[in-house]
């Protein structure tokens, strides 16, 4: 069974890795023009590499029991672990501040996302990631830490206390305000649209702000349905060994997948970079005639010869 779930965890963790490595890389240095849409999913891909690059390393390791390391760095996996899953969580509420006020106040927008602003917003979000696992520093009072085939909080009643604070109680406090922004959003639109003229000119700016508002909306209803099935669907099936095993640990490795694929390979820019570096275009083989005709000086001097040559490129 333990093979089962290594292959399981390697499947997931490579796909994840493959499509949020590939998106970083893209809009670190490969897009032309930076967003601040652009910059915050740089964030979330970097907490899903956090994330999975520990799973598809360590989860083995610890499942084999193949490491044994002292606690003080055991203990600091788990923290780093969880720095990569609130980067994540916060950057969602800021994708969907972002997405409302480019929609529904432009020239607020172009003032609080500034590329310069937004990159102040990534480094507190990294401030307050690195802030929220402090009370999980605390090796016989509280830590994080992956056992056998979970990820698990310490059994203590100042741990109980945390994790349900930080981890159930800010999850759901997270979906309720993504999901009340998303619809806000979504409603204004609609009904500014309809307040407007009907025109035939169609507004290129306005569909691409909606396209991303779409992808924003999928990938926070990924970090809802991520948090529902932990808390509220798991707990029945506790102790059931593989049907727990995948409504917690794989599909906490199939979010920040999923989230990773939803807001790069689905970035219109990065898609078509993708498809041409794996759909190289064809080289056609053209026949091109060419008729050479020379002057050949004979004894008759009105005598001529035509060549004909065949050339190919």
């Amino acid at each position: 069974m333990d093979i089962l779930y290594i292959i399981i965890i390697f499947i997931i963790s490579i796909f994840g890795i493959f499509f949020n490595g590939y998106s970083f890389y893209f809009f670190i240095f490969k897009i032309k023009q930076k967003t601040s849409f652009t910059i915050l999913a740089t964030n979330v891909m970097l907490g899903n590499l956090i994330v999975l690059v520990i799973d598809i390393v360590w989860v083995p390791l610890k499942m084999l029991n193949l490491v044994n390391l002292p606690y003080i760095i055991e203990d600091r996996v788990g923290q780093v672990i969880l720095i990569g899953w609130y980067c994540s969580e916060f950057t969602h509420l800021l994708l969907s501040l972002n997405r409302f006020f480019a929609i529904i106040a432009p020239l607020m927008y172009q003032k609080i996302f500034s590329n310069t602003n937004t990159v102040y917003f990534s480094y507190i979000n990294l401030f307050l990631s690195c802030c929220m696992v402090i009370p999980y520093s605390f090796h016989n009072n509280c830590i994080f830490t992956y056992d056998k085939y979970f990820w698990v909080y310490l059994e203590t009643p100042f741990c109980n206390i945390v994790s349900k604070i930080e981890d159930f109680g800010l999850g759901i406090l997270m979906g309720i305000l993504v999901f009340s922004i998303d619809i806000t959003t979504i409603t204004l639109y609609l009904y500014k649209r309809k307040q407007k003229k009907s025109t035939t000119k169609k507004n290129n700016i306005d569909v691409k702000q909606i396209r991303i508002l779409f992808q924003t909306i999928l990938v926070n209803i990924s970090l809802v349905a991520c948090c529902t099935q932990f808390h509220m669907i798991a707990p029945y099936y506790a102790n059931s060994g593989t049907i727990e095993f995948i409504l917690t640990t794989a599909q906490w490795m199939e979010y920040h997948s999923i989230s990773g694929f939803i807001l790069g390979i689905c970035y219109k820019d990065l898609y078509l970079h993708l498809k041409k570096s794996i759909i190289k275009p064809k080289i056609v083989e053209n026949k091109i005639k060419t008729l050479i005709i020379g002057g050949i000086n004979h004894t008759d001097s009105n005598s001529k010869r035509y060549t004909q040559r065949n050339t190919f490129f």
